[in-house]
C-alpha cells in the first residue's frame, strides 16, 4: 500500500510559547483509516488543522505523496470540524456543495452538476434546495461531506464527526465512513465509532504520541486506555 503522509518530529507552539504538539511522528497510507484518540487537550485538533494546512508547524516536517509541497497538501486534504456550521456558507445546499469546485475555475453548470452526482452517491439528493441551516444535525453533517468530497480530497480529516448526532445522524456518518475508499484520520472520544470504521489507532496525550498500533493492540489493552482515561468513553 502506497504511503500517503507521513509526518516527521512535528512540533507546534502557541505565541504563548505553549508546546502544544511534540515530536509528532506517524504515517498514513492511501485508503487507510486511523483513529486518533486522547483526552481533551491532548492535541487533536491542532495536529488536524496543521495536517490540513490551516495552521503551520514551528518544527518538523510533513511529507505528502512523498512531497513537502504545503499547497498540494492543502489542495488534497479536506477538513471537517467539530460544528458543521463553520463550514457552511451558502443558501442552498447544491451551491454549498458546489462552492469548492467554482472556486477553483470549474464552470458553474460543472460544479452543479458534480455536486447533484455527489449528493446522489451520499443518498442525501433530496437535500439539494435546502437552506443548509435548517437541516437536521445529520443532515448537515453528510452536507459538510459533500463538500469536502466536491474539492476532490485524497485525505479526509475529521473532528468529532458525530459530535451531537442524533443516532439517524450518527448511523450516516459511519455508513460514509465503511463506504469511502479516502484515507481517514478520525480524532474522536467515540471508541465505538473507531472500532466500526478504523483499523488502526494513535493515542494522543499533553501533544506527543503515547501508542500506536493496530485496533486490537490498543483497543484490547485496557490498562492502557484507563491511563490515558480512554476507558469511560468504551
Amino acid at each position: 500500500m502506497k504511503k500517503l503522509l507521513k509526518v516527521q518530529n512535528l512540533c507546534y507552539k502557541y505565541p504563548d510559547n505553549h508546546e502544544a504538539l511534540k515530536n509528532i511522528n506517524f504515517e498514513i497510507n492511501n485508503g487507510e483509516k486511523i483513529a486518533l484518540v486522547g483526552a481533551n487537550g491532548s492535541g487533536k485538533s491542532t495536529l488536524l488543522l496543521i495536517l490540513a494546512g490551516a495552521m503551520e508547524q514551528t518544527d518538523g516536517k510533513i511529507f505528502f505523496n512523498d512531497t513537502e509541497n504545503s499547497e498540494l497538501r492543502r489542495k488534497k486534504t479536506g477538513l471537517i470540524f467539530q460544528d458543521a456550521d463553520d463550514q457552511i456558507l451558502m443558501p442552498s445546499v447544491i451551491e454549498d456543495v458546489a462552492f469548492s469546485p467554482a472556486a477553483d475555475g470549474m464552470n458553474v453548470n460543472e460544479a452543479h452538476d458534480l455536486a447533484a452526482k455527489i449528493l446522489k452517491s451520499l443518498g442525501i439528493e433530496h437535500l439539494a434546495d435546502r437552506v443548509p441551516h435548517k437541516l437536521s444535525g445529520g443532515e448537515k453533517r453528510m452536507v459538510t461531506f459533500a463538500g469536502i468530497l466536491a474539492a476532490g480530497p485524497e485525505l479526509l480529516l475529521l473532528d468529532e464527526p458525530t459530535n451531537s448526532l442524533d443516532p439517524a445522524g450518527r448511523r450516516r456518518v459511519v455508513k460514509f465512513l465503511k463506504e469511502t475508499q479516502k484515507a481517514v484520520l478520525l480524532a474522536t472520544h467515540d471508541l465505538d465509532i473507531a472500532r466500526e470504521v478504523c483499523s488502526s489507532a494513535l493515542i494522543m496525550s499533553h501533544g506527543e504520541i503515547a501508542a500506536k498500533g493496530t485496533l486490537p493492540e490498543i483497543f484490547g489493552d485496557e490498562k492502557l486506555l484507563a491511563r490515558y482515561n480512554l476507558a469511560a468513553f468504551d
